[in-house]
This record gives C-alpha cells, structure tokens and sequence, in this order.
C-alpha cells in the first residue's frame, strides 16, 4: 500500500499509544507541504522557479480526496499564488489533519475515537 507524504508524515506525528499529535510539531504546516509535493512530482502543478508561483499543469484528480480537494482549489484559484502563500492557504484549512486522519482510517491504517 502506497501512502501519501501527508499521510506519512501524520503517522510519525501520532503518539504510538494514545494517538495524539507530538508536542511541538507543525504538523499542519507539514501536511499542507506534503500535499503540494505530491502535487509537484506528481505533474499535477509546476513550480516557475523565478518568483516561487505555482502553476496549474495537470488538473486531472489523483484519487486521493484531501488532494484532490487542495488541487481543486488551486485549480479555482483566479490567481497564481507562491509556493508560501498556498502552504498557508491549506493551513488555514483547519480540518487538514482530521481529513488525511480519516482517510487513513478508511484504508484501516488507523482506528479513530472520540474522546
């Protein structure tokens, strides 16, 4: 099974026993990022390296909902925007690390509960 950099990257975030987030990281910040490089190297999106703006050049879906969803915004975008300002846009999101958390949930990666 092939994960995401997203969700990669919430798993070694996740305490092993209770499954809450490490103390002190940036997670959300590291999500956002972890979906705009399977953007990027995926072919979905170009990097004009000049002024850091990303590009649309694939807006074909991945299968993936959370990145689809976060390429679906770029792709309504009016504007390009930096590589900056759109891991800031995705942070903004709010519900980043609860939607990779239940994806990974639906491939039986991890067990949620309400506490």
């Amino acid at each position: 099974m092939d994960l995401t950099f997203p969700e990669e990257l919430l798993l070694l975030a996740l305490h092993d026993t209770d499954g809450t987030i490490l103390p002190g990281t940036a997670v959300q910040q590291g999500l956002a990022a972890g979906v705009l490089a399977e953007l990027l190297l995926g072919g979905r999106l170009r990097l004009e390296s000049s002024k850091q703006l990303v590009s649309m050049q694939d807006p074909t879906p991945t299968g993936n909902a959370v990145i689809d969803e976060c390429l679906l915004r770029i792709r309504e975008s009016r504007r390009r925007r930096r590589l900056q300002t759109w891991v800031q846009s995705l942070v903004n999101r709010g519900d980043l690390r609860h939607a990779v958390a239940r994806g990974l949930a639906r491939q039986g990666i991890l067990h949620i509960e309400e506490d």
